[in-house]
């Protein structure tokens, strides 16, 4: 079984017009009903709240029904970084990955896809475009890894 746990958090901050963001580091792994050491690699990546929102967004657009029940912490305007928050945030997160890895249709989905390998995509293509092929396969290694799982 597949299992998703948000098992850290770091507010990151901007960098060339970027605005401060808190990345949340995310780690799937497979596990039997018996033991929880069940994977010894699990994959980690990280993620922000907009990519979350977008997975969000997708699998609500297309499976209304499955997502009825689904709640969503709202975008905040301030107070983005206050411990309180990122902990419910980490929380939500969870419980709709849990959902995701529960259903197929969810995991098979356009936007559960984008959702684990857009990041390391676009980040391998930039940096195979700077002729830095070490640090790309690493990345493309990481991203092969989350999605075999």
């Amino acid at each position: 079984m597949l299992k998703f746990e948000i098992v850290s958090s770091r507010v990151v901050e901007g960098v060339d017009n970027e605005k401060k963001f808190v990345a949340y580091m995310l780690q799937a792994r497979q596990h039997s009903g018996e033991s929880e050491i069940y994977d010894r690699e699990p994959a980690n990546v990280e993620r922000r709240y907009t990519h979350f929102l977008e997975l969000y967004n997708g699998l609500k657009k297309d499976y209304p029904v499955l997502m009825s029940n689904t709640p969503f912490p709202r975008k905040m305007l301030m107070g983005n970084f206050g411990p309180t928050l990122i902990s419910s945030r980490c929380e939500a997160f969870e419980s709709l990955l849990t959902l995701l890895a529960n259903e197929s249709c969810l995991r098979d989905s356009p936007a559960a896809l984008a959702f684990f390998q857009d990041v390391e995509l676009n980040e391998a293509k930039r940096l195979i475009s700077e002729d830095k092929f070490d640090q790309a396969l690493s990345v493309l290694e990481t991203s092969f890894k989350l999605l075999s799982k």
